[in-house]
């Protein structure tokens, strides 16, 4: 009879990507019966398009143990890291409880996700927090199947750490898919909330345009 392995809660987690834009627009807005044109406040012009990867995990335990990661749009190495050198300034400005990755599209690939492994995931349990050559204990990962993930390389990080991945099936995360039914739109509700505070308090500055693409990047991380 094979061997069932029983899973502590400090051992299962699930993980998932959501799209961030730079600016939440809402669908709706108000104006007099009859009116031609109707105005909707827009930071600057394409900021609602312009996007950025939001990657979280959540712990059945309920503990943070991973930090959250944020991919921009920018061209960057294998390990993330801005190719451009007047990015490299903003890296001291992020706060430190974010992960910050750039790539040519902002979305997780096999290159984000091994990073990924190695350097966060990897050290998400006490006991291979102590030492990376130490056993890693068991644990299981529920997240989304798309080939960034589900690949031969992803899977054998995974393998090395000793994780077991439960992959949910396409058609299923909104039924299934713990962050994206529960966590997902909240989190990006409070992060416009923060935003529309920022507009309110600097709202010239908006109107004006000052703020760059880069100030924004830091604002999103911060």
């Amino acid at each position: 009879m094979q061997h069932q392995k029983e899973f502590k809660l400090s051992e299962i987690s699930n993980m998932d990507q959501t799209p961030i834009a730079f600016e939440f627009l809402d669908q709706k807005t108000y104006n007099s019966k009859g009116a031609k044109t109707i105005w909707v406040r827009s930071a600057r012009s394409g900021w609602e398009k312009r996007q950025a990867t939001l990657q979280i995990v959540l712990h059945a335990d309920g503990i943070q143990r991973c930090k959250p990661l944020l991919i921009f749009k920018a061209t960057g190495d294998k390990t993330g890291k801005p190719v451009d050198k007047k990015i490299h300034a903003e890296w001291k400005l992020y706060d430190q409880r974010v992960v910050v990755q750039f790539n040519k599209k902002a979305y997780s690939n096999t290159d984000s996700m091994i990073q990924w492994i190695r350097h966060q995931f990897a050290y998400s349990s006490a006991s291979v927090f102590r030492n990376w050559e130490a056993k890693h204990e068991p644990r299981m990962l529920s997240l989304d199947v798309f080939k960034g993930q589900l690949n031969n390389k992803v899977l054998a990080e995974f393998k090395r750490i000793n994780c077991t991945c439960s992959f949910i099936p396409g058609g299923t995360t909104g039924f299934i898919q713990v962050c994206d039914v529960g966590i997902n739109k909240v989190l990006k509700k409070r992060i416009s909330d923060l935003a529309d505070l920022h507009y309110d308090a600097h709202e010239q500055q908006w109107i004006e345009n000052k703020y760059s693409v880069r100030q924004r990047r830091v604002m999103l991380v911060n």
